[in-house]
């Protein structure tokens, strides 16, 4: 329960940005975080509700952290990119070769 919870609020500044603060599950996040009285004395709240400031400073603090701890980038080597780059390569022209053919 409580990775999912942490998933949610990571997610909410992105359902902000993407939903708007009108939409039904951001209003629904807003309204458990108000209801429960969620705040966080480090979190200035800027003149907006509290617990909506402590939900996007939370959001953005659980982004960074799993960023930072799962790193998606490839190895910056050029031959392992490069490689990498073939192998996709033949794999788009083997599925284009397959779906021509049925």
């Amino acid at each position: 329960m409580i990775i999912c919870a942490a998933l949610l609020i990571g997610a909410y500044n992105d359902l902000v940005r993407d939903l708007g603060l009108d939409h039904i599950v951001v209003m629904l996040i807003m309204e458990a975080a108000r209801r429960e009285g969620v705040d966080d004395v480090r979190v200035k709240d800027g003149g907006c509700q509290c617990y909506h400031a402590v939900l996007k400073d939370w959001s953005r603090q659980i982004t960074v952290k799993f960023k930072k701890d799962n790193d998606q980038v490839s190895p910056d080597k050029p031959k392992v990119n490069e490689e990498l780059l073939r192998v996709l390569i033949d794999r788009v022209e083997k599925l284009e070769a397959s779906a021509c053919s049925t």
